[in-house]
Parts: structure tokens; C-alpha cells; sequence
């Protein structure tokens, strides 16, 4: 009977053996990738490249724990456009701050306002947007003025903890819906 590979832990050329595993440590991807021990000597069997990688991984998971972790709080996108009406957009001009409101006043906040930031996806951003652009005719340069309002409504909501990194990466820095890809 052929004998089972043991997940993460794999065979080099040379007959040795090595393990590899990523963990997620802040929302960013740590890799990890060892073909020796401590004392540089190779990992003669799959059993002891094994047990090597469980010893390892449970070490970095015992890393992350001792991480502090940040407290989400729970905002509406209403809240989170008016925090940063008060405090993120002092020194910007007129026409940027009129242009804001415009989006904010007149689309953004009957549809979204209400809405806890924290529950709106990707889906939904880009639904939105390709109505705007294909079922309202509204001209491109217009539509990814939204855009850029969801980045900045989002970047305000991660900067003041109110989502989590991986929506953030999800939301903005990803850049799942971008515009430009679509229409």
C-alpha cells in the first residue's frame, strides 16, 4: 500500500525532504519553507519533515495570539461619511469638498447611509456602479467619481477600525471592481 503525503511536506531531487506552510499574520501572507533543522541537517524521512512543520506552524499560531488584536466597532456609512466630513477632510478645496456632498446627498446616502459598513461587499459596489454606468447612461469620468467615494469611505472605516484588514484588502486594496476592467 502506497504510503499517504502528509499535507505541506514534500520530496526533494536529492531524497531528502522538506515542509512549507503560509500563515496569515496582520492580513499579510507569511510563507514559510524549511528543507533542514536548526542544526542545518536534513530532514532524512517524510515523518520527521512532518512533525518538523506541526512543531513550526504551531509556534507561529502561538505568535499570533500573543499579537494584540483591535477591537471593530460597528458603524453605519453614514457615520463613517460624517466622521470624516469632520475630521479627514480639512485642507481640501471647495469644489472636491461641494463635489463630495453632491455624491454623498443625492446617491450615496439613500442607498447605503442606513447600511452598517461592515456588511456591504464587493458584489454590491460593483452592482451598483454598472448600473449607473449602463442602465443610467451616467458618462464614465462621472461613475468613477462613486468609485473613488467608496475608496475614500472605506479607507476612513479601516483607518478608524470600523472593518477588518481582509475587507479592507477585499474593498480597496484588491481592487476586485475596478471600473475601468469592466466597462
Amino acid at each position: 500500500m502506497a504510503e499517504q503525503q502528509a499535507a505541506g511536506v514534500y520530496q526533494l531531487d536529492n531524497g531528502y525532504w522538506g515542509y512549507c506552510f503560509v500563515i496569515t499574520v496582520n492580513g499579510k501572507k507569511k510563507a514559510q519553507k524549511r528543507v533542514k533543522d536548526k542544526l542545518g541537517n536534513p530532514y532524512k524521512t517524510q515523518k520527521q519533515a512532518a512533525k518538523a512543520r506541526s512543531i513550526a506552524l504551531a509556534q507561529e499560531q502561538a505568535k499570533i495570539k500573543l499579537l494584540p488584536q483591535k477591537q471593530i466597532t460597528r458603524q453605519t456609512v453614514a457615520e463613517v461619511y460624517q466622521e470624516y466630513c469632520e475630521k479627514g477632510r480639512s485642507g481640501k478645496a471647495y469644489a472636491t469638498i461641494k463635489k463630495q456632498d453632491s455624491l454623498w446627498n443625492n446617491y450615496l446616502k439613500e442607498r447605503f447611509g442606513k447600511r452598517y459598513i461592515d456588511e456591504i461587499t464587493v458584489a454590491e459596489i460593483q452592482d451598483y456602479l454598472e448600473e449607473l454606468y449602463y442602465t443610467d447612461n451616467r458618462a464614465y469620468s462621472y461613475t468613477e467619481s462613486f468609485l473613488k467615494m467608496f475608496y475614500l469611505i472605506f479607507g476612513q472605516a479601516y483607518s478608524r477600525n470600523y472593518i477588518d484588514v481582509d475587507s479592507y484588502n477585499k474593498l480597496c486594496t484588491n481592487r476586485l471592481y475596478r471600473l475601468d476592467e469592466n466597462i
